[in-house]
């Protein structure tokens, strides 16, 4: 900033209406004034091709469109607001005829206006706002009265003197600090977090107030970012310094070790970028070493990367090994994969800890392929990067071989869906992918309707249809294509009732002899019942509403009586066989752990005809079913109970889905009191 434009801003002493025998309009205000300094824009405002100057709105504006107001902006160069001398008896007061006096040229730069807006907004031109310290203020006009006045008088200050200007040079370079022990290298940076650099910055090189400076380390062009942001204040009653935190030096990644500053003033205005400050100490970090090639995932043992190692590391990975001497982490790494059908680069930077996997997509390798087929060899090298310097020279390979035709279609998408059906009588087949009850001692079958589509099965004799069903393995080998194009292949029921049900996940792969790849189908599920032994869910009788609450009227009798449950017939059923039923109490509506203990009883089925039809057994009285659940007052509120049944078949337990009921043993008393059925009172 101009010096004689920071003392004029530090001497201005702004007026205000009232100073005037006859008071003025209130001043303006500029869009682009540096907050702190009056009168003083900022670079960007000073270059902008309008200043908006905003006028506080005036005593009765026109709002006649044939007679509006004008508003007169009138700037002349910065002088000393005139006022009464002493003896006067204005003394001391802003003389208004001699300042009118000083403003009546240039005229000015006048609009017209009716019904203004509040403040009104005026656009002072770029030729309005010359370098230099100006007086600016507006006249406003009322032709309703035929009178004007005009508003104090304001500083304006349209300042480009950028700091160091005045020496015709850039800015010198930082120096080291002071008081160094030893080298200025990574270790000292590491130990302090960071570093200042006093440079020379003096008063009548534009040291003011106001004045910020941004640092530039290494080869970026970007200052360094700080918490505050990338310029940091200059505090002019202290020496200057830049500030180079450890993590600027760890960022830079060319090996380039140099500090250069930028200074900036209270508006704005930059100097050159300063000569730059070699941190020779810096550049002697050892060489990188111990080099050892690249190593594929997934390759180690067999170098080939197939489909299935694309798909499972989603392309493929390069791991650099662990090499001596990495300087963290400006080091880069190049990692480059090539083939006849081209070559990918990929480049990292060696990071703060060990050492990085250069990951290549799967587009990357299709692009390595190219259209196959059977095995295209890869060669994998990578090189260490530190400045201009490049490690090991030449670089390590690693050679693999990728393959990835299809077993099958070009498009695995294209495989069809294996079908899961029963083996009925007669040639009769079941639902497709369901395997009914009906179906039950049943064989299946798996149907592979073979695709239709580019690289038809005919192409690729022989190949092996691998069915995974329930997580087991069924497979055949296909040598030739029947008429039906299907591959059957049998599922015996001792299998299905093995894996057992409600449902079996089922995919299918095909491979062939000297390709390592492999097409697998997507998997979708079979519902098997014809696996499932199960009985029929019990009901606990005369419950009531949508909740099956079981109460003392659910007795039979009422209230002294047992609670029955129907136990509905099944082919699982036997009268040689008891069916056990189980009564699950809990103290909570929503029948969730923890539970009470189990009722447990035994029943014999009374026929042949109620294995068919079903049978009412009597489970228990309230005494023993709903009093545990309501054992106090706190618990009596709430409850719930789960009824299942199960029984012996073929030497196994077969058991039901659970009938889950709401439990209400209670009947109301008067306030404070409750009743068991039995008509004892619940306790507190």
């Amino acid at each position: 900033m101009d010096r004689t434009n920071r003392d004029i801003i530090d001497s201005f002493i702004p007026k205000v209406p009232a100073d005037y025998q006859v008071m003025r309009l209130s001043a303006g205000s500029f869009d682009g004034q540096v907050p702190g300094f009056p009168g003083l824009l900022t670079r960007a405002a000073a270059k902008s091709q309008f200043l908006t100057y905003r006028v506080p709105l005036w005593d009765f504006p026109s709002t006649d469109p044939l007679a509006p107001n004008v508003v007169t902006i009138q700037i002349r160069p910065y002088a000393a607001v005139p006022v009464f001398p002493a003896g006067h008896a204005l003394a001391g007061m802003p003389n208004a005829n001699a300042e009118d006096l000083y403003f009546v040229s240039p005229p000015g730069y006048s609009v017209e206006v009716s019904n203004p807006s509040d403040p009104f907004v005026m656009n002072i031109p770029e030729e309005y706002l010359q370098n230099g310290a100006w007086l600016i203020r507006y006249t406003v006009y009322d032709p309703d009265t035929d009178t004007r006045n005009s508003s104090v008088a304001q500083l304006l200050i349209v300042d480009e003197t950028a700091p160091y200007d005045v020496t015709g040079d850039r800015p010198p370079e930082p120096t080291l600090p002071s008081g160094l022990s030893g080298p200025l290298n990574l270790a000292l940076f590491q130990s302090l977090g960071e570093v200042n650099f006093p440079f020379v910055y003096l008063l009548e090189q534009g040291k003011s107030p106001g004045d910020t400076v941004s640092v530039y380390y290494g080869s970026s062009d970007r200052p360094i970012q700080f918490a505050s942001g990338t310029r940091i204040p200059i505090d002019p009653a202290q020496p200057t310094v830049c500030t180079v935190p450890y993590s600027a030096v760890m960022a830079e990644k060319r090996g380039i070790h140099e500090v250069s500053y930028i200074v900036y003033d209270a508006a704005g205005n930059p100097s050159q970028q300063s000569y730059k400050l070699t941190l020779e100490d810096m550049a002697g970090d050892p060489a990188p070493s111990g080099f050892a090639p690249l190593v594929i995932l997934l390759a180690e043992t067999d170098s080939l990367i197939n489909s299935a190692d694309v798909s499972a590391n989603n392309g493929a990975i390069a791991r650099v090994p662990p090499f001596m001497n990495p300087v963290r982490p400006s080091d880069s790494i190049t990692c480059v994969l090539t083939s006849v059908n081209g070559s990918i680069t990929l480049t990292k930077p060696v990071g703060a800890s060990g050492f990085p996997d250069f990951q290549f997509t799967p587009d990357n390798m299709a692009t390595l392929y190219g259209t196959g087929p059977g095995f295209v060899a890869v060669t994998a090298t990578y090189t260490v990067s530190r400045g201009t310097n490049t490690y090991p020279t030449p670089p390590l390979s690693t050679r693999f071989d990728l393959n990835l035709e299809p077993v099958g279609p070009t498009l695995v998408t294209d495989l069809l869906p294996v079908v899961v059906e029963a083996v009925r009588p007669n040639n009769v087949f079941g639902p497709p992918n369901h395997l009914e009850l009906a179906d039950v001692n049943r064989d299946a079958r798996f149907r592979i309707p073979l695709w239709t589509t580019n690289r038809t099965p005919e192409t690729i004799l022989p190949f092996t249809v691998s069915v995974v069903y329930g997580g087991r393995v069924y497979s055949t080998d296909v040598t030739s294509i029947n008429v039906d194009r299907e591959v059957i292949i049998p599922l015996p029921f001792s299998e299905i009732i093995a894996l057992g049900g409600p449902t079996q996940p089922v995919f299918y792969s095909i491979t062939r002899p000297g390709n390592p790849n492999v097409g697998t189908t997507s998997q979708h599920d079979v519902i098997v019942d014809s696996a499932v032994r199960r009985l029929g869910t019990p009901t606990v009788q005369n419950t009531a509403g949508i909740n099956k609450s079981a109460g003392c009227n659910s007795l039979s009798p009422v209230n002294t009586g047992t609670l029955r449950v129907f136990i509905p017939g099944s082919d699982l059923l036997s009268t040689s066989e008891p069916v056990v039923v189980t009564y699950v109490g809990f103290q909570n509506d929503t029948a969730t752990g923890p539970g009470l203990t189990p009722v447990v009883k035994s029943f014999n089925l009374p026929n042949d005809a109620a294995r068919r039809v079903g049978f009412t057994v009597d489970l228990g009285t309230a005494q023993e079913l709903y009093d545990p659940i309501h054992n106090n007052r706190a618990n009596a509120i709430s409850g719930s109970a789960i009824v299942t049944i199960s029984t012996q078949y073929m030497g196994q337990t077969v058991s039901s889905l659970p009938e889950t009921i709401r439990v209400r043993g209670r009947i109301a008393g008067p306030a404070g009191t409750s009743y068991y059925c039995s008509g004892a009172v619940i306790p507190a």
